[in-house]
C-alpha cells in the first residue's frame, strides 16, 4: 500500500467526516428553524388582537374628534349668533336715539301711507 492509498483512505475518512458534520449541522439549523417559525406564529396570534385593539382605538379617537369638531363648530356658531344679537340691540339703542325718534316717525307714516295709497289704488282696478 502506498502513500497515494493512505493519503485516498484518509480523504474519504474525512469526507465521511465532513459528510456527518453537515447532516448533524443541518438538522440543528432545521431545528432552529422550526423553533423559529413556532415563535413567529405565537407572536403573530398575540399581535392579531393588538392590532384589533388599535384599530378600534383609532376608530374611537377619529369619533370622539369629529364629535369634538362638531361640538366646537356648534359653539363658534352659538358666540357668533350671540354677537349678532347684540349687534342688533346696540343698532336698536341707536336707532331708538330720542334725537332719531321723530325722522323714523315721520319715515314710518310716510311708508305706511304710501302702502294705503298702492292698496286703495289696486281696489279700484
Amino acid at each position: 500500500m502506498g502513500l497515494i492509498d493512505i493519503l485516498v483512505a484518509v480523504l474519504i475518512v474525512l469526507a465521511s467526516a465532513l459528510v456527518v458534520y453537515l447532516i448533524i449541522t443541518l438538522k440543528k439549523v432545521n431545528e432552529n428553524l422550526e423553533l423559529l417559525e413556532k415563535d413567529l406564529s405565537e407572536v403573530t396570534e398575540r399581535l392579531n388582537p393588538i392590532l384589533e385593539n388599535v384599530n378600534e382605538i383609532t376608530e374611537k379617537a377619529l369619533a370622539v374628534s369629529s364629535e369634538a369638531e362638531s361640538q366646537v363648530e356648534k359653539i363658534k356658531n352659538y358666540f357668533k349668533d350671540i354677537e349678532e344679537g347684540f349687534s342688533k340691540i346696540s343698532l336698536l339703542k341707536k336707532e331708538n336715539d330720542p334725537s332719531k325718534r321723530v325722522p323714523n316717525l315721520i319715515k314710518n307714516l310716510s311708508a305706511l301711507s304710501k302702502g294705503v295709497l298702492v292698496f286703495l289704488h289696486e281696489l279700484k282696478k
